[in-house]
This record gives structure tokens, C-alpha cells and sequence, in this order.
């Protein structure tokens, strides 16, 4: 039996071992002679605001050690402010040159942290690079570029006997700063045409990335039409007493939203720009919110309780699982399966009742207008989730920003109920996953949201232009990723017929049906005898009986209990007829 060694292959000693080092090198390093070098040397020149310079401590030291410590600690900034205010001729020289210029004539000491006249060789100055968006430090770094001996953070922000609040004033003050002209035009040919929703985020665009010089003159200037919008808004939310500075203050509110998302805000980033100063946090209204929590919880929970006794074995155990999930926010998805008649609206009704009567939020959609009328608070999946209608594609997102009313709510919501999924292409609810995903901040199915999809797949699919079969099987939500995860719930027992012999066969008949079972091979139904009328007239009859044209007219229930269904609008024009006569 042969044997086999194995070898670890070690890259980094076989360089070592198979290296060849040639006489003269040999000879450079016996010399210890330098193997190579840089030059010029560069320094890098520290920027820091006042107190906000780097600090290393040992963990285990008390705090008071650690604060007195960074208190006292010189950076390579606070040396230089240090050699201006020198009285001797370390002094004068320094104040003829600029930080950057600092390291060609001085030399940085470590052991003392100061700076020393240099006495040969040169070096460059390089300070760290800042961000335009950095706010103040931006402005501080601008000005060490051009202003030579500043003895300290406040001599630098003075300029012609003059001391400013902000860095970025004194670059102001000295024309260090660009004109916001292309940004005052920008904003007055977009007020022409924009709403106050898109002016907020472009204001806020601004500030992020174009670095205005000025945006405080350019709020005050176009603060009308960045705040059009919210004057009604609030008038509605808090009475005709709002005046024109609380609208002004509530557009600031939204704007430091806005900028929050990008971890910025306006108190710490745009110091010089007006900050919001009532709570608007607090009292917003959020009329999506408010409408979902309208609801009376005792006469929802008498419904829920009402509903409950009248529940089958199948619907309980359906919404014993779905509750579950909803109370212990497990973010579970079901699939309600049924074929017609079997009580799923009805469990959705229970279900929708017994959130609403523990004070939560449950949306309920449907992906039809018809099948939304069914329940309270219906609507349409496209209308609630803003799905997109036109090019909805694997990789499409719902139109909700994060800060809209509409992202408020879902935050809140503990349930949805999807009824008719089964017609709805799988790109919506895989659209609706990746949106949530994002508002809610996690990676969950759906944010975290429990999720109840509903409908019979042998009803109607999604309907796909020229689609052959496998194209529209193909676009159901059984083909969606979604569906691994989809737990799913059956439901047998038709509910719409009664429980006769005769009732039990008609209800496995129509799910043979359904199943595509008992068909001829011309491909047609084969209705049982007792199911056949041999002409319309018979059919009248049956539906109708005892009505004729000497008969008494019946009563409007008569009418109102019976309907005769048909596939052609002529059939019913014609049927329609000669019940008339």
C-alpha cells in the first residue's frame, strides 16, 4: 500500500530558503549601509478642531488621568500655534510662513512636541485631506492654507480687528469662498416648477454634496417655496393658528430628517445655519397612522370573539398560527390556501378584528379592486405599496421613500393580509419584500412583518401578454424565491354548502374540477344529470318558479336571492328578456 507524506506549502520560507543574495549586496549590508530612502521627506501636518485632536490611553488609567492627559496634549496644529507666539526669533521666523510651509523651514520634534528652526536638509508639508462636507474643519483646514502666524484657534477665525463665530465666516470674510450663484439660480428655476417635497430634498442635496458658502442666506431667501406645501398640512393638523415661522420651523424639522439619514444634521454640520426649535417630533400627526388606529378595540374584539365561535377546524387552526406570529412579532409568512367557498375572507375578517382590538395596525390589500371591497379597510396592493405598474421587473423597489407618511406607518404595522396573491405577478411581493427590507432596516423577510398571502392558484394566474403556459406559471408566486419560507395553511371544508350527502359530493366535484380531473378528451366538463337543464326555458323555471305572466308580481327578495350567471353579454340580454316578459 503506498503511502503518502503531505507537505505544507509555506510561500514566505521558500522565498527565504531559495533567495540569493549577490556579493555587493552582501557587502552593502555588512557595512550596514542604508538600503534605501525618500526624499524629500513629507510630513503630515495635523487638522483638528479645538478639543477634537486624537488621543491614546491606556484603558485601565482613571478618567481624570485621561482628561487631564488630552487637555495638555500638543499636536503638530497646536505646536505651530505655539512657535507664533514666541517672543524671539523662533517667533519671527515663524510668523513668515504658513502650516504647510511650516515643515520646509522647521523641524517637528516628537520627544518635546514643538517646532525647532531646521538646520539642514528639507521637508514637505502635507496636510490630511478633508472632506468639503465636513463642515467647520473644512473651513479651518481652507484657512491654514493662506494665513500665516496664528497664534491660536481664535486668531485664526480673526480677520482685520474683526473675530469671527465660525471658520467658515472668516473664509467668508476673507473671499476664500466660492459664490453660491449656480446654487441661488438652481433653487429659483426648480421653485418654478417643483413642489415643496422635492425643493426639501434638493436643499438638502446641497448641503450634502455642493457645499454652498452661504446656506443659511440661501434658506432665509428660499424658505417660501421650500415650505409651500406645509402650511395647509399643519392648518389641518393643528387649527388656523400656525403662523408663518412655525411652518418655517417645521420645514427645518424636515430637512435635519433628511440629513440624518446620511448621519449628518444641521446643529452639528451647518452650525451657522437655523436650527428647528419646537418638537415637531412629538406632535406630528400622521394621518395614514391615525386612520388604522381609529378603529373601536371593544366592538372589534365582541366581532373577533363573535367570529371565533363560528370557526371550523381548519380556519382555527389557521388563525391560532397567524396570531401567534402577529403577537410575538415572529415575522412569519402564510399562505392561506382554498379553493372558493372554504372561508378565507372570513378568517382574514377575524384575524383583521382581533388586531384592531389589541390596538395595532393591520393592512389588508387585495390584487383586485373586487376582491379589496371584501374586507375594511381594503385596497388595492398597487395603490397601498405604490407597486409599480409599468416595468415591474425582478430587481424593481416600491415607490416609498423612508421619510414619508407612508414609511411611518409600515414601521408600525404588525400584520398584512394579501388576498387573491395568486392573480398578482411574484415581482410585486418580491418588490414589497425588498422595500420593507430597506424602511425596516434588516435583512427579515419583509422587514419582520408577518405576512398573509391568500387564494387559490386553480382560479385565475397572472395574466401575461402572449404568455405560453410555463410563462405563466412562471410569474405565480410559487415560483418566487419568497415561497421557501412560506408556511402553508389549508383550508377543505366549503363553507357556502351545506352539509348534506349532496353537498359534500357537489363541493369534491367542483375540486376535482379544479384539478383539472374527470375531463373528456375533448378537453370538456362533464356536468352530472341533476346539474343539466335541457333548455332556457327550463333553466327560467328553475330559478324562478311560479313566475309567469299571469302569476301576482313577487316580492324584491324573490328577485334579490336569484341570478342566473353567463358567460356572453348576449346570453344575457336574451335571458334577461324573457324573464322581463
Amino acid at each position: 500500500m503506498a503511502s503518502f507524506e503531505l507537505h505544507q506549502q509555506d510561500e514566505i520560507k521558500r522565498w527565504l530558503d531559495g533567495r540569493y543574495v549577490s556579493a555587493s549586496e552582501a557587502a552593502w549590508r555588512i557595512f550596514h549601509f542604508e538600503m534605501h530612502d525618500r526624499s524629500p521627506n513629507v510630513i503630515h501636518l495635523q487638522v483638528h478642531l479645538p478639543g477634537q485632536h486624537m488621543v491614546v490611553f491606556n484603558p485601565e488609567d482613571s478618567l481624570e488621568r485621561v482628561m487631564d492627559r488630552a487637555s495638555n496634549e500638543k499636536t503638530t496644529l497646536t505646536a505651530f500655534f505655539t512657535a507664533n507666539s514666541d517672543l524671539g526669533p523662533l517667533g519671527t521666523e515663524a510668523r513668515k510662513h504658513t502650516y504647510q510651509e511650516f515643515p520646509q523651514h522647521f523641524v517637528y520634534k516628537q520627544g518635546n512636541r514643538s517646532w525647532e528652526v531646521q538646520k539642514r536638509g528639507f521637508a514637505l508639508g502635507r496636510m490630511y485631506f478633508v472632506s468639503p462636507t465636513s463642515g467647520e474643519r473644512f473651513y479651518l483646514r481652507t484657512l491654514l492654507t493662506v494665513v500665516k502666524g496664528p497664534k491660536s484657534f481664535q486668531d485664526l477665525r480673526t480677520y482685520n480687528g474683526v473675530q469671527y463665530e465660525t471658520f467658515q465666516a472668516a473664509c467668508r470674510a476673507r473671499g476664500l469662498l466660492e459664490d453660491d450663484g449656480k446654487w441661488r439660480e438652481c433653487l429659483h428655476e426648480a421653485a418654478e416648477m417643483q413642489t415643496g417635497y422635492i425643493l426639501r430634498r434638493m436643499f438638502t442635496t446641497l448641503l450634502l454634496f455642493c457645499s454652498p458658502a452661504d446656506p443659511a442666506t440661501l434658506w432665509n431667501d428660499y424658505r417660501q417655496q421650500i415650505c409651500i406645501d406645509l402650511q395647509h398640512q399643519l392648518q389641518g393638523q393643528f387649527g388656523p393658528q400656525i403662523t408663518d415661522e412655525d411652518v418655517y420651523d417645521y420645514g427645518l424639522y424636515l430637512i435635519d430628517k433628511l440629513l440624518q439619514e446620511s448621519g449628518k444634521s444641521l446643529a452639528v454640520d451647518w452650525p451657522t445655519m437655523p436650527h428647528s426649535q419646537r418638537g415637531w417630533a412629538d406632535r406630528t400627526f400622521n394621518p395614514l397612522i391615525s386612520e388604522h388606529l381609529s378603529y373601536n378595540c371593544d366592538l372589534e374584539g365582541r366581532k373577533a370573539a363573535a367570529n371565533l365561535e363560528l370557526l371550523n377546524q381548519g380556519q382555527l387552526a389557521a388563525y391560532i398560527a397567524i396570531m401567534d406570529s402577529i403577537a410575538n412579532q415572529k415575522g412569519m409568512i402564510y399562505f392561506l390556501n382554498g379553493p372558493g367557498g372554504t372561508g378565507k375572507t372570513f378568517v382574514y375578517k377575524t384575524i383583521c378584528h382581533q388586531v384592531r382590538a389589541n390596538g395595532w395596525i393591520v393592512l389588508v390589500i387585495a390584487s383586485s379592486g373586487i376582491a379589496a371591497v371584501l374586507m375594511e379597510g381594503g385596497r388595492t396592493a398597487h395603490s397601498m405599496f405604490k407597486i409599480p405598474v409599468n416595468n415591474l421587473n425582478s430587481g424593481s423597489h416600491c415607490h416609498i421613500p423612508k421619510e414619508s407618511q407612508l414609511a411611518s406607518l409600515l414601521h408600525q404595522t404588525h400584520a398584512i393580509v394579501w388576498d387573491e396573491i395568486g392573480m398578482q405577478h411574484r415581482h410585486g411581493p418580491e418588490a414589497l419584500n425588498r422595500t420593507l427590507k430597506d424602511i425596516c432596516r434588516n435583512d427579515k423577510p419583509f422587514g419582520g412583518i408577518t405576512v398573509i398571502f391568500g387564494g387559490d392558484f386553480q382560479q385565475i394566474l397572472p395574466v401575461i401578454p402572449k404568455g405560453k403556459k410555463g410563462d405563466i406559471i412562471d410569474a405565480t408566486l410559487l415560483r418566487s424565491s419568497l415561497w421557501q419560507g412560506i408556511g402553508v395553511l389549508y383550508l377543505t371544508q366549503n363553507m357556502r354548502l351545506g352539509q348534506s350527502q349532496e353537498d359534500i359530493d357537489y363541493a369534491k366535484w367542483l375540486i376535482e374540477v379544479g384539478h383539472g380531473h374527470g375531463l373528456s378528451e375533448k378537453g370538456t366538463i362533464n356536468l352530472p344529470p341533476d346539474m343539466r337543464s335541457h333548455s332556457q326555458d327550463d333553466l327560467i323555471s328553475f330559478v324562478y318558479p311560479g313566475l309567469s305572466p299571469t302569476s301576482q308580481l313577487p316580492s324584491p327578495d324573490f328577485f334579490l336571492d336569484r341570478m342566473i350567471l353567463a358567460p356572453r353579454n348576449a346570453d344575457v340580454t336574451g335571458i334577461n328578456s324573457e324573464i322581463l316578459k
